[in-house]
């Protein structure tokens, strides 16, 4: 069985290159399609550096994102001129309103059943802007022989709050979640849990400053413990559009903005040296910084509904809040910190899941089973 691996996002996130990997390393036969932008060279792809084959054209100029079906029906004609699609039993469509659009039609006019993935650039941008163009993702969901999600607590919220009952109820039906993997890097770190200090906790924010991260609430909730006895230091790790405006309107003793860091070993040292990690984001489909600081025996603190929420026990290795209520938010750190030991050794004990062959093991099976 050969499968093509429909990747609009190829160029920007690592997660597809690793999943790619695995799949070639576990015999998967497939080639890969990755459209790319026809006005910056800022993300060129170099084919020759991957041991799987990669194919790619620039077609998706500016103001293509505003003409969605002008850019749908260019890399759909693109990919039918690149590939012989009678060579190809499957498409894996990586998400559901770029790739999966491209799937759909590829399947109309050749019957090639396709499986695609719902991110969440999909639901917060496409389907929440794009009311046009929800009748269309319905049918990209409806003809998908299976629709994969990232995280368990996404796969709910799509199905219960997004989409309309009907279409929910016969989509899942076939729907399944396969997380994103962690790099093997972070499980050379399952070495030991954690203590806390209690004289002071050392709560931790890694991502990027901008709305969504809600970094705000976090410096709150810091702010809050530390007015009800509870001393607490907070590093943020990151940069981003708000960083300037937030570093200036929260020029505290406790807040210690430290910028960006992209040296893994640097990164690993961050997680190890901190307590608790709190990004409360308000939208994250998985959020791979929760699972690097779990490989550390660092518990974390996300957003209800959100992230990896369903993933694991409840409590078990940090705690869900409510992102727009500092209260909230602390009351979940002090329990943690009355748990910490505990919910280290789960931190630390729960991340093989994550393990890219594992994750290419799972799709094997889905490839297979058609």
């Amino acid at each position: 069985m050969k499968i093509l691996h429909i990747a609009c996002g190829f160029s920007y996130s690592k997660v597809y290159d690793k999943l790619f990997k695995a799949l070639y390393e576990k015999g998967s036969d497939f080639e890969v399609y990755a459209p790319q932008h026809t006005y910056t060279d800022a993300f060129e792809i170099n084919s020759e550096k991957y041991v799987y084959d990669v194919i790619s054209e620039k077609v998706i100029n500016k103001i293509d994102k505003i003409l969605y079906f002008t850019k749908i029906r260019k890399m759909t004609k693109s990919v039918i001129s690149k590939f012989d699609l009678s060579g190809f039993s499957l498409l894996h469509a990586h998400s559901l309103f770029s790739d999966g659009a491209i799937a759909y039609e590829i399947f109309k006019r050749f019957n090639i059943p396709y499986i695609v993935a719902v991110r969440n650039t999909d639901i917060n941008q496409y389907y929440k802007k794009g009311i046009h163009l929800r009748p269309y993702a319905y049918n990209i969901l409806l003809n998908a022989y299976r629709v994969v999600f990232i995280s368990e607590s996404y796969r709910e919220k799509v199905l219960t709050n997004t989409l309309p009952k009907k279409i929910a109820q016969l989509i899942q039906k076939k729907s399944l979640v396969i997380p994103n993997g962690i790099d093997e890097f972070w499980f050379n770190q399952k070495s030991r849990s954690k203590e806390i200090n209690d004289n002071v906790i050392k709560l931790l924010f890694v991502g990027r400053i901008d709305v969504n991260k809600n970094l705000e609430n976090t410096v709150k909730t810091s702010k809050l413990l530390n007015a009800k006895g509870v001393k607490c230091n907070l590093i943020i790790v990151g940069d981003g559009p708000l960083k300037e405006k937030l570093e200036s309107k929260y020029d505290f003793e406790f807040v210690h903005f430290k910028g960006s860091v992209n040296n893994k070993e640097i990164l690993k040292n961050i997680y190890l040296e901190n307590d608790i990690l709190v990004v409360p984001s308000y939208n994250e489909t998985f959020g791979l910084v929760y699972i690097e600081a779990m490989s550390c025996g660092t518990p974390v603190v996300f957003s209800k509904g959100q992230a990896i929420e369903g993933l694991f026990p409840i409590d078990n290795i940090g705690k869900s809040v409510n992102p727009n209520d500092p209260k909230s938010i602390a009351t979940a750190i002090i329990d943690i910190i009355n748990n910490y030991n505990k919910m280290s050794i789960n931190c630390i004990n729960s991340i093989d899941q994550f393990n890219w062959d594992k994750i290419a093991t799972k799709y094997m099976t889905i490839y297979k089973e058609y």
